[in-house]
């Protein structure tokens, strides 16, 4: 009778509380009070107000504990789900997180052989075949990795799905190195375990590892800071075109090293600590002036003036090659301006990115400039050769539009690009510069051809040739020896500040060398 009449409360208590079946109960006695541990099935969300103890008449009280186990139930099963991927099985990255903090936990402060290695892992390819087979496809080849990873991963190892083509490894340290080959060994047989080619519509579409590998408690002992190491080191691997890349501290320094300075270099370019300097391109017949290269300098607060090869990896990761170009543009049309109001000729060779000049504001910086005719001959844009895109359409009516303005184009670094004699063609290049190496390589037979095959392309497309980086004398005869006489370089003057160059310009000065002048007395110094 008594157990009857608790099953009936039990039963009560079950529909007030909104749960949709009786699953189980159990009564335990106490001193003037029976309290009643109900299990219910799940149902409805219930408030903790409808959780109060429910009076019976044959007993005095229930002190109700409700849905307590329900509740952690159902917590468990939630917290399964979030740590599950849903379309493959695989662990998620909220499941790999915790692996991740258990196993440092567990291990505590231990030897390197005694850690773990965490991998992340791109799959190239597999974005592809998700958009053009669908999630179905791309899910089965997930599935079929995970089938070929496992004899390499065992019992210890886990893996976890990131995001669309991306895996996270975690593996015993001991593991990688028991394989054959030691941790390189294991790491190539992850890399042909991942490697595989899927067919689709009659097209192939090839799965490619991409490896970034972060050690414990090597590069760290933190959870977020070993998943942000091999997340890097990945990015490293991407942008290094490699298999595989251990994270590497000094490189991370690095990066951050250049982080910093990117901030304060769009700083000191919004505060004006630019600087234009010039390096004269003269005839090395007799040292007059014929143009000058614009360059930048940096005049940090903190370090100094300093050259373009201290801020240069910046400008090119960063993306402020169109910014920077720009204010060179404007400064360079300012001092073209401002020396001719002067009374005096200034040429400037100004070098822009392809990415700059096709920048919808380019043309409208040169606008300053096109309003005053008489200077537009003397500027000059140079182009870098590597820099020229396939397609070249585009750049060839812009080509265009600027010479009509009387404005000069070069092609820089040339000989270390891929251009073509079509794109030479095409381009209406007027001055073509040979890089330094080759100056430099002229003490070979290879050397002397290479500088000989580029004079005849210049002579053969009506280019002028302008020879950079000449710093002996010797250089300087072998080139005027074969009829190149546009030299730039360390031997005739280091970048100058603008307005030093100028007031050297104003002084009617020559560029010789010292070595020139005292073979012939009749020259002029070169100050």
């Amino acid at each position: 009778m008594w157990h009857r009449c608790v099953e009936e409360s039990a039963q009560l208590l079950c529909q007030r509380l909104g749960a949709t079946q009786l699953l189980g109960y159990s009564v335990s006695p106490h001193p003037g009070r029976s309290e009643l541990l109900l299990v219910a099935s799940r149902g409805q969300a219930l408030e903790e107000s409808l959780m109060m103890p429910v009076l019976d008449r044959t007993l005095n009280a229930l002190i109700i504990r409700g849905l307590e186990q329900e509740r952690l139930l159902l917590q468990q099963q939630v917290l399964q789900e979030r740590e599950t991927d849903t379309d493959t099985g695989l662990l998620s990255r909220e499941g790999m997180l915790r692996l991740i903090k258990l196993r440092i936990d567990q291990l505590g402060r231990v030897s390197g052989l005694d850690g773990f290695v965490l991998m992340a892992l791109r799959i190239g390819g597999l974005q592809e075949l998700y958009e053009h087979a669908g999630p179905e496809a791309g899910n089965r080849q997930l599935e079929l990795l995970q089938r070929r990873l496992d004899p390499l991963l065992g019992t210890s190892g886990h893996v976890a799905r990131l995001e669309t083509d991306r895996l996270l490894i975690m593996v015993p340290r001991r593991l990688l190195e028991a394989a054959r080959g030691g941790i390189c060994g294991w790491l190539d047989m992850l890399l042909v375990a991942v490697r595989h080619k899927v067919s689709l519509n009659g097209e192939d579409i090839y799965l490619l590892p991409s490896l970034g590998i972060s050690r414990f408690p090597e590069d760290g002992e933190q959870m977020d800071a070993l998943v942000y190491r091999c997340e890097r080191a990945l990015h490293d691997t991407l942008q290094l075109n490699r298999e595989w890349h251990f994270f590497d501290e000094e490189a991370e320094r690095e990066v951050r090293r250049l982080k910093q300075l990117e901030a304060e270099f769009v700083e000191g370019l919004q505060q004006d600590q630019l600087r234009l300097h010039l390096q004269p391109i003269v005839d090395g017949r007799d040292g007059s002036l014929v143009l000058s290269e614009a360059l930048v300098r940096w005049q940090h607060p903190e370090h100094g003036l300093l050259g373009s090869g201290d801020f240069m990896p910046i400008i090119e990761s960063a993306n402020l090659d169109v910014a920077l170009g720009r204010w060179v543009i404007k400064e360079s049309i300012a001092t073209l301006i401002r020396v001719h109001d002067a009374g005096h000729a200034l040429h400037l060779s100004v070098n822009v990115t392809v990415r700059h000049m096709m920048d919808e504001r380019f043309l409208a910086d040169l606008k300053r400039l096109f309003q005053r005719p008489e200077l537009c001959r003397q500027l000059t844009i140079e182009l870098v050769e590597s820099q020229l895109p396939e397609d070249i359409q585009s750049l060839a009516i812009l080509f265009q539009r600027i010479r009509s303005q009387g404005v000069a184009l070069a092609l820089d670094d040339f000989g270390t690009g891929y251009s073509s004699l079509s794109q030479l063609q095409q381009l209406p290049f007027d001055k073509v510069k040979i890089d330094r190496q080759f100056v430099v390589a002229m003490d070979t037979d290879k050397g002397r051809a290479m500088i000989d095959a580029m004079l005849g392309l210049g002579e053969a497309f009506h280019l002028a040739v302008v020879a950079e980086g000449i710093e002996t004398p010797e250089q300087r005869t072998a080139l005027l020896a074969r009829g190149c006489h546009l030299h730039q370089g360390y031997l005739y003057s280091r970048p100058l500040p603008s307005e030093q160059l100028i007031q050297h310009l104003k002084a009617g000065k020559h560029w010789l060398p010292v070595h020139a002048l005292s073979c012939s007395g009749s020259r002029r110094s070169s100050g």
